[in-house]
């Protein structure tokens, strides 16, 4: 049996003294996309940021192949292999130059990757439709630009992980299409785990994998997406991962071509 890609144990978080997540067990499996659900305070954001190592939690562990990511040595790795975009751009970050330019710095390649950045911008600009855009300033871009900008890098980088907090912020619905096509490529042609958290379950539609729903900190749901089957309730308020679920990501695992 293939071993997950994250395994989440006891894991707590407490901020002004108020519970915002409280999980005993999950799962995430290599190459499947996780769709956190929930409504604001459900503790999607947090969940997202702690598994991209952008903030730790009050107690239990996160493991990332095995390895818990708080290890300094591996926290150093793990932020290598892992793309994040969060809902709100990075406070004080100064941009400037073309966007061109912008990509090229942000788009990550691995040692294992056989392209280029440069390669890679090229291919993602023709498929999200960039051509217009690489030459004017990053500063010169409204905010939804930007954050169509800042998808493009996401997915053309070549990461073992992507995970991205709001997918349909700013976002049309044939953008938002769009970018969910672009997101099941990588997870069938590149074998990358992506997360992505919404507000609204129908933003899921035609995004084959699993959907995760959160309410008040706690798993109140999975269910196989690729399947359409009906949600299974996690007993209690412990979160565990359903059998059923899990062998369904394990199945789907094995039908990938994956280089991971």
């Amino acid at each position: 049996m293939q071993q997950p890609i994250y395994q989440i144990k006891n894991l707590n978080l407490h901020l002004k003294k108020k519970s915002v997540l409280s999980i005993t067990n999950f799962e995430i499996h290599r190459g499947i996309t996780y769709a956190i659900i929930g409504q604001p305070g459900s503790g999607k954001t947090s969940l997202l940021e702690m598994l991209a190592g952008q903030c730790r939690p009050t107690s239990g562990t996160i493991l990332y192949e095995g390895d818990s990511i708080t290890n300094k040595k591996v926290h150093r790795k793990y932020q290598e292999e892992i793309c994040y975009l969060p809902q709100l751009p990075s406070s004080g970050r100064r941009v400037s130059g073309t966007v061109q330019r912008y990509m090229l710095k942000h788009i990550r390649t691995a040692p294992w990757s056989t392209d280029s950045a440069a390669d890679r911008l090229k291919t993602v600009s023709k498929r999200m439709g960039l051509g217009d855009k690489l030459a004017r300033t990053v500063k010169t871009l409204s905010p939804g630009e930007r954050r169509w900008i800042n998808l493009a890098i996401c997915i053309a980088s070549d990461a073992k992980v992507l995970i991205i907090d709001e997918l349909e912020q700013h976002m049309s619905y044939d953008g938002l299409d769009l970018v969910k096509r672009q997101v099941q490529r990588k997870c069938s042609y590149e074998g990358t785990t992506v997360l992505v958290s919404t507000l609204n379950p129908t933003t899921i539609r035609r995004l084959p994998g699993v959907s995760v729903t959160l309410d008040r900190g706690r798993i109140a749901m999975i269910r196989s997406v690729r399947e359409g089957s009906r949600g299974r309730r996690s007993p209690g308020s412990a979160g565990n991962n359903p059998r059923s679920t899990r062998r369904n990501s394990e199945k789907a695992n094995k039908t990938k071509s994956s280089r991971r």
